[in-house]
């Protein structure tokens, strides 16, 4: 899912108007999507477990930073790392980790105020 930069602007103008990030209504554990929001260089989002399908789908977005924006997901139960990767200045990724049957978070890091980032198990 790709956003335009307008878009992915009144994303974050909207998230900061709320005063938090909020996830579906559900215990953490249980929540279908988990958004995270760089308020100083790292942040990281609640937990969702994997799709009945065994997948994850990411996007992260390293908004107007100026150094780009690491990212990895995070097996909650034994912190092994099933993806990672970085994006460069004004630049996003988004795509599905396969194969995955536990719960997950996303973690945001050397990124600059503004990168956002979430996980989801639902193609809505």
């Amino acid at each position: 899912m790709r956003y335009s930069l307008r878009r992915f602007s009144k994303f974050v103008a909207a998230l900061a108007v709320a005063g938090s990030v909020s996830m579906i209504s559900a215990s953490p554990a249980e929540a279908a999507s988990a958004t995270c929001v760089v308020a100083g260089t790292s942040c990281k989002t609640g937990n969702v477990k994997a799709s009945s399908a065994h997948w994850i789908q990411y996007y992260w977005d390293s908004g107007l930073s100026a150094v780009g924006c690491s990212m990895r997901v995070v097996d909650v139960a034994n912190g092994a790392i099933v993806y990672a990767g970085r994006v460069g200045i004004g630049s996003h990724k988004n795509g599905y980790i396969y194969g995955l049957y536990g719960t997950y978070r996303m973690e945001l890091y050397n990124c600059s105020t503004g990168a956002v980032g979430y996980i989801k198990n639902t193609v809505i």
